[in-house]
Protein backbone atom coordinates (compact mmCIF):
# COMPACT_ATOMS: atom_id res chain seq x y z
CA UNK A 1 0.00 0.00 0.00
CA UNK A 2 1.62 3.64 -0.81
CA UNK A 3 1.96 5.98 1.87
CA UNK A 4 -0.24 8.29 2.39
CA UNK A 5 2.60 11.28 2.31
CA UNK A 6 3.56 9.98 -0.88
CA UNK A 7 0.02 10.68 -2.42
CA UNK A 8 -0.24 14.06 -0.73
CA UNK A 9 1.44 17.38 -1.67
CA UNK A 10 -1.20 18.71 0.57
CA UNK A 11 -0.03 17.62 3.64
CA UNK A 12 -0.86 19.20 7.01
CA UNK A 13 2.26 21.07 7.88
CA UNK A 14 1.56 21.93 11.00
CA UNK A 15 -0.79 21.47 14.21
CA UNK A 16 -0.62 22.79 17.41
CA UNK A 17 -1.33 19.50 19.32
CA UNK A 18 0.25 16.21 20.45
CA UNK A 19 -0.15 13.12 17.61
CA UNK A 20 -0.65 9.89 18.41
CA UNK A 21 -0.27 7.49 15.04
CA UNK A 22 -3.29 5.25 14.99
CA UNK A 23 -4.67 5.45 11.38
CA UNK A 24 -3.13 4.31 8.17
CA UNK A 25 -4.80 5.76 4.79
CA UNK A 26 -5.33 3.76 1.65
CA UNK A 27 -3.98 4.71 -1.75
CA UNK A 28 -3.77 7.54 -3.64
CA UNK A 29 -7.45 8.69 -5.32
CA UNK A 30 -7.28 11.08 -8.03
CA UNK A 31 -7.97 14.61 -6.92
CA UNK A 32 -10.88 17.20 -8.25
CA UNK A 33 -9.93 19.77 -10.48
CA UNK A 34 -12.39 22.24 -8.94
CA UNK A 35 -10.87 25.72 -8.78
CA UNK A 36 -10.43 27.97 -6.58
CA UNK A 37 -11.51 31.50 -5.92
CA UNK A 38 -9.30 34.24 -7.18
CA UNK A 39 -8.80 35.11 -3.22
CA UNK A 40 -6.76 31.59 -2.66
CA UNK A 41 -4.67 30.61 -5.44
CA UNK A 42 -3.28 26.71 -5.88
CA UNK A 43 -0.40 25.94 -4.05
CA UNK A 44 -0.93 28.23 -1.10
CA UNK A 45 -0.26 27.25 2.08
CA UNK A 46 -3.61 28.32 4.41
CA UNK A 47 -4.06 27.93 8.24
CA UNK A 48 -6.57 28.52 10.80
CA UNK A 49 -7.04 28.02 14.76
CA UNK A 50 -10.27 25.76 15.23
CA UNK A 51 -11.56 24.97 18.41
CA UNK A 52 -8.06 25.13 19.94
CA UNK A 53 -6.33 23.20 16.96
CA UNK A 54 -4.22 24.94 14.41
CA UNK A 55 -4.45 23.17 10.86
CA UNK A 56 -2.30 24.37 8.24
CA UNK A 57 -2.53 23.14 5.01
CA UNK A 58 0.36 23.23 2.25
CA UNK A 59 -2.94 24.66 -0.11
CA UNK A 60 -6.69 24.38 0.01
CA UNK A 61 -8.29 21.00 0.51
CA UNK A 62 -9.56 19.35 -2.65
CA UNK A 63 -10.99 16.10 -0.76
CA UNK A 64 -13.70 16.69 1.69
CA UNK A 65 -15.38 13.75 3.61
CA UNK A 66 -18.88 15.19 5.67
CA UNK A 67 -19.07 13.18 9.03
CA UNK A 68 -22.85 15.14 9.34
CA UNK A 69 -25.10 16.43 7.54
CA UNK A 70 -24.87 19.42 9.20
CA UNK A 71 -21.12 20.19 7.47
CA UNK A 72 -22.46 18.76 4.11
CA UNK A 73 -25.20 21.57 3.97
CA UNK A 74 -22.01 23.79 5.04
CA UNK A 75 -19.94 22.62 2.02
CA UNK A 76 -22.94 22.60 -0.59
CA UNK A 77 -23.44 26.45 0.45
CA UNK A 78 -19.63 27.20 -0.41
CA UNK A 79 -20.39 25.46 -3.69
CA UNK A 80 -17.39 22.55 -3.63
CA UNK A 81 -19.72 19.44 -4.10
CA UNK A 82 -17.25 17.85 -6.82
CA UNK A 83 -14.49 18.12 -3.91
CA UNK A 84 -16.77 16.25 -1.45
CA UNK A 85 -15.54 12.36 -1.35
CA UNK A 86 -17.46 11.00 1.40
CA UNK A 87 -20.56 11.72 3.66
CA UNK A 88 -22.38 10.39 6.61
CA UNK A 89 -24.92 10.66 8.83
CA UNK A 90 -28.10 12.21 6.29
CA UNK A 91 -30.78 12.28 8.71
CA UNK A 92 -32.79 14.80 6.34
CA UNK A 93 -33.70 15.94 3.28
CA UNK A 94 -31.25 18.35 1.82
CA UNK A 95 -31.90 21.76 1.77
CA UNK A 96 -34.10 22.75 -1.38
CA UNK A 97 -31.87 26.24 -2.09
CA UNK A 98 -28.95 23.64 -2.75
CA UNK A 99 -30.29 20.30 -3.20
CA UNK A 100 -29.24 20.18 -6.88
CA UNK A 101 -25.56 19.95 -5.77
CA UNK A 102 -26.59 16.89 -3.56
CA UNK A 103 -27.60 14.87 -6.10
CA UNK A 104 -24.77 11.93 -6.17
CA UNK A 105 -22.81 12.74 -3.04
CA UNK A 106 -20.88 9.71 -1.88
CA UNK A 107 -22.51 8.23 0.59
CA UNK A 108 -19.55 6.43 2.91
CA UNK A 109 -21.88 5.82 5.95
CA UNK A 110 -25.50 6.12 6.70
CA UNK A 111 -24.13 6.82 10.29
CA UNK A 112 -21.50 8.81 11.65
CA UNK A 113 -18.65 7.21 9.60
CA UNK A 114 -16.17 5.35 11.00
CA UNK A 115 -12.46 5.91 10.62
CA UNK A 116 -11.93 3.14 8.46
CA UNK A 117 -14.47 4.10 6.18
CA UNK A 118 -13.13 7.83 6.51
CA UNK A 119 -9.34 6.38 5.68
CA UNK A 120 -11.10 4.37 2.33
CA UNK A 121 -11.42 7.65 0.53
CA UNK A 122 -8.39 9.72 1.02
CA UNK A 123 -9.64 12.33 2.46
CA UNK A 124 -7.33 15.93 2.98
CA UNK A 125 -9.99 17.49 5.44
CA UNK A 126 -12.73 15.58 7.60
CA UNK A 127 -15.36 17.91 8.89
CA UNK A 128 -18.04 17.40 11.77
CA UNK A 129 -20.65 19.84 13.06
CA UNK A 130 -20.25 17.72 16.69
CA UNK A 131 -16.58 17.63 18.74
CA UNK A 132 -18.06 14.43 20.20
CA UNK A 133 -17.57 12.28 17.01
CA UNK A 134 -13.38 12.59 16.97
CA UNK A 135 -13.07 9.61 19.57
CA UNK A 136 -10.58 6.74 19.04
CA UNK A 137 -13.79 4.24 18.67
CA UNK A 138 -15.46 6.39 16.59
CA UNK A 139 -14.85 8.66 13.60
CA UNK A 140 -10.95 9.02 15.25
CA UNK A 141 -8.83 11.78 16.80
CA UNK A 142 -7.89 14.85 15.64
CA UNK A 143 -4.13 14.18 16.81
CA UNK A 144 -4.10 10.83 14.84
CA UNK A 145 -5.82 12.79 11.41
CA UNK A 146 -2.78 15.53 12.11
CA UNK A 147 -0.03 12.74 12.35
CA UNK A 148 -1.13 11.82 8.55
CA UNK A 149 -1.39 14.91 7.08
CA UNK A 150 -5.25 15.09 7.16
CA UNK A 151 -7.00 18.63 8.23
CA UNK A 152 -9.88 18.29 10.60
CA UNK A 153 -12.76 20.84 11.18
CA UNK A 154 -15.57 21.35 14.00
CA UNK A 155 -17.98 24.02 14.11
CA UNK A 156 -16.72 26.77 16.32
CA UNK A 157 -20.42 26.36 18.27
CA UNK A 158 -19.04 22.95 19.34
CA UNK A 159 -16.49 25.27 21.10
CA UNK A 160 -17.92 28.81 21.80
CA UNK A 161 -18.51 30.37 25.27
CA UNK A 162 -21.43 29.89 26.49
CA UNK A 163 -22.81 33.55 25.85
CA UNK A 164 -21.83 33.59 22.81
CA UNK A 165 -24.34 33.96 20.04
CA UNK A 166 -24.12 30.58 17.97
CA UNK A 167 -25.13 32.59 14.45
CA UNK A 168 -22.12 35.23 15.53
CA UNK A 169 -19.84 31.82 16.24
CA UNK A 170 -20.54 30.81 12.55
CA UNK A 171 -19.31 33.71 11.12
CA UNK A 172 -16.06 31.73 12.28
CA UNK A 173 -17.14 28.79 10.48
CA UNK A 174 -17.72 30.47 7.40
CA UNK A 175 -14.49 32.80 7.53
CA UNK A 176 -11.91 29.56 8.34
CA UNK A 177 -13.61 27.53 5.66
CA UNK A 178 -13.32 29.60 3.22
CA UNK A 179 -9.48 29.84 4.04
CA UNK A 180 -9.50 26.35 4.49
CA UNK A 181 -11.27 25.22 0.90
CA UNK A 182 -10.14 28.69 -1.22
CA UNK A 183 -13.02 30.02 -0.99
CA UNK A 184 -12.91 33.36 0.94
CA UNK A 185 -15.05 35.13 -1.16
CA UNK A 186 -18.17 32.47 -0.41
CA UNK A 187 -17.22 32.82 2.88
CA UNK A 188 -18.01 36.45 3.23
CA UNK A 189 -21.10 36.30 1.41
CA UNK A 190 -22.17 33.51 3.87
CA UNK A 191 -21.72 35.68 6.73
CA UNK A 192 -23.43 38.59 4.84
CA UNK A 193 -26.58 36.08 4.03
CA UNK A 194 -27.07 35.09 7.68
CA UNK A 195 -26.74 38.81 9.27
CA UNK A 196 -29.30 39.54 6.62
CA UNK A 197 -31.66 36.54 7.88
CA UNK A 198 -31.47 37.39 11.34
CA UNK A 199 -31.53 41.24 10.83
CA UNK A 200 -35.27 40.26 9.36
CA UNK A 201 -36.44 37.86 11.90
CA UNK A 202 -35.57 40.60 14.51
CA UNK A 203 -37.61 43.35 12.45
CA UNK A 204 -40.45 40.89 11.76
CA UNK A 205 -40.74 40.02 15.49
CA UNK A 206 -39.25 42.25 17.39
CA UNK A 207 -40.15 41.02 20.77
CA UNK A 208 -42.64 38.41 19.98
CA UNK A 209 -42.86 37.38 23.82
CA UNK A 210 -43.67 34.19 22.59
CA UNK A 211 -42.81 30.84 24.80
CA UNK A 212 -41.64 28.10 22.52
CA UNK A 213 -40.84 24.45 23.31
CA UNK A 214 -38.59 22.83 20.94
CA UNK A 215 -39.40 19.15 20.35
CA UNK A 216 -36.67 17.06 18.69
CA UNK A 217 -37.13 13.41 19.57
CA UNK A 218 -39.26 11.20 21.55
CA UNK A 219 -37.28 7.84 19.70
CA UNK A 220 -37.50 6.22 23.51
CA UNK A 221 -41.03 7.84 24.67
CA UNK A 222 -39.39 10.02 26.58
CA UNK A 223 -39.11 13.88 24.98
CA UNK A 224 -35.66 15.40 24.07
CA UNK A 225 -35.68 19.33 24.14
CA UNK A 226 -33.49 22.03 22.95
CA UNK A 227 -31.56 23.36 26.51
CA UNK A 228 -29.76 26.66 26.65
CA UNK A 229 -27.12 26.12 23.67
CA UNK A 230 -27.18 25.95 20.19
CA UNK A 231 -29.09 27.33 17.19
CA UNK A 232 -32.56 26.91 19.40
CA UNK A 233 -30.97 29.64 21.61
CA UNK A 234 -29.95 31.96 18.87
CA UNK A 235 -33.68 31.87 17.03
CA UNK A 236 -34.96 32.84 20.56
CA UNK A 237 -32.89 35.53 20.65
CA UNK A 238 -33.14 36.80 17.25
CA UNK A 239 -37.26 36.31 17.26
CA UNK A 240 -37.90 37.57 20.87
CA UNK A 241 -39.26 34.13 21.44
CA UNK A 242 -38.67 32.54 25.02
CA UNK A 243 -37.29 28.97 25.31
CA UNK A 244 -38.67 27.31 28.07
CA UNK A 245 -36.67 25.03 28.55
CA UNK A 246 -33.45 27.57 28.74
CA UNK A 247 -32.85 26.64 32.29
CA UNK A 248 -31.34 23.84 31.55
CA UNK A 249 -27.88 23.86 30.89
CA UNK A 250 -27.45 20.88 27.99
CA UNK A 251 -28.07 20.81 24.37
CA UNK A 252 -30.58 18.29 23.87
CA UNK A 253 -31.53 17.02 26.77
CA UNK A 254 -34.19 14.67 28.07
CA UNK A 255 -37.16 15.44 29.91
CA UNK A 256 -40.44 13.92 30.87
CA UNK A 257 -43.71 14.14 29.57
CA UNK A 258 -45.02 15.79 32.73
CA UNK A 259 -42.35 18.08 32.70
CA UNK A 260 -43.14 18.87 29.38
CA UNK A 261 -46.62 19.59 30.03
CA UNK A 262 -45.55 21.70 33.19
CA UNK A 263 -44.08 24.20 30.93
CA UNK A 264 -46.52 24.41 28.87
CA UNK A 265 -44.99 26.64 26.06
CA UNK A 266 -47.18 29.06 23.85
CA UNK A 267 -46.01 27.43 20.94
CA UNK A 268 -44.19 23.73 20.08
CA UNK A 269 -41.44 23.62 17.44
CA UNK A 270 -41.20 20.25 16.19
CA UNK A 271 -38.17 19.01 14.76
CA UNK A 272 -38.76 17.18 11.54
CA UNK A 273 -36.37 14.18 10.76
CA UNK A 274 -37.65 12.03 8.08
CA UNK A 275 -34.21 10.61 7.13
CA UNK A 276 -32.78 9.19 10.35
CA UNK A 277 -35.39 6.38 11.03
CA UNK A 278 -35.74 6.14 14.70
CA UNK A 279 -39.40 5.88 15.81
CA UNK A 280 -41.12 9.28 16.65
CA UNK A 281 -38.93 10.92 14.27
CA UNK A 282 -41.32 12.69 11.48
CA UNK A 283 -43.19 15.60 12.93
CA UNK A 284 -46.37 14.04 12.45
CA UNK A 285 -45.54 11.13 14.81
CA UNK A 286 -44.84 13.79 17.72
CA UNK A 287 -48.03 15.38 17.28
CA UNK A 288 -49.93 12.28 17.38
CA UNK A 289 -47.89 11.33 20.54
CA UNK A 290 -48.78 15.43 21.86
CA UNK A 291 -52.19 14.92 21.37
CA UNK A 292 -52.79 11.47 23.13
CA UNK A 293 -50.48 11.27 25.50
CA UNK A 294 -52.70 12.07 28.72
CA UNK A 295 -49.94 14.64 30.06
CA UNK A 296 -49.73 16.89 27.11
CA UNK A 297 -52.92 16.25 25.32
CA UNK A 298 -54.55 19.37 27.26
CA UNK A 299 -52.00 21.74 27.34
CA UNK A 300 -52.72 25.07 25.25
CA UNK A 301 -50.53 24.96 22.22
CA UNK A 302 -51.49 21.46 21.50
CA UNK A 303 -55.20 22.16 21.82
CA UNK A 304 -54.89 25.12 19.67
CA UNK A 305 -52.94 23.17 16.85
CA UNK A 306 -50.02 25.84 17.93
CA UNK A 307 -46.96 23.58 16.02
CA UNK A 308 -43.63 24.85 13.84
CA UNK A 309 -41.87 22.42 11.76
CA UNK A 310 -38.45 22.66 11.29
CA UNK A 311 -35.96 20.56 9.39
CA UNK A 312 -33.68 18.82 12.19
CA UNK A 313 -30.48 19.30 9.48
CA UNK A 314 -30.95 22.78 10.15
CA UNK A 315 -30.51 22.48 13.54
CA UNK A 316 -27.13 21.28 13.51
CA UNK A 317 -24.65 24.18 13.30
CA UNK A 318 -24.11 25.40 9.70
CA UNK A 319 -25.26 27.01 6.65
CA UNK A 320 -28.55 25.64 7.09
CA UNK A 321 -29.46 26.95 10.13
CA UNK A 322 -30.83 30.18 9.08
CA UNK A 323 -33.71 27.91 7.01
CA UNK A 324 -35.38 26.96 10.88
CA UNK A 325 -34.97 30.75 11.82
CA UNK A 326 -36.88 32.08 8.88
CA UNK A 327 -39.48 28.93 9.38
CA UNK A 328 -40.13 30.05 12.80
CA UNK A 329 -39.86 34.18 12.85
CA UNK A 330 -42.11 33.25 9.56
CA UNK A 331 -45.24 31.48 11.75
CA UNK A 332 -44.46 33.77 15.11
CA UNK A 333 -45.11 36.61 13.09
CA UNK A 334 -48.85 35.15 11.56
CA UNK A 335 -49.57 33.95 15.36
CA UNK A 336 -49.44 37.84 16.82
Amino acid sequence: MMSFFSCHRRALISTSVVVAAGLTLSACSNTSDNKTDSSAKANQAVSVENCGVKVSLSEPAHRLVSVEQGTTETLLAFDVQKDIVGVGHTKDHYWKRYEDRAKNLPVISDSIPNAEAIRGVDPDLVLSPFESVWTESGTGTREEYSKLGVGTFTTNVECAKPDEDPYTVLERDYEQLGTLLGKEARGKELIEEQRAAVKAAKEANGNSHKSVGYLYSIFDNAPYVAGNYGIPSAISAATGSTNVFAGIDEAWPQISWEAFADADPDVIVLVDLPGRGSPGDLATEKIEALKSNPATRNMKAVQGDKFIVVPGAGLSPGARSIEPLEIVSKKLAEMK
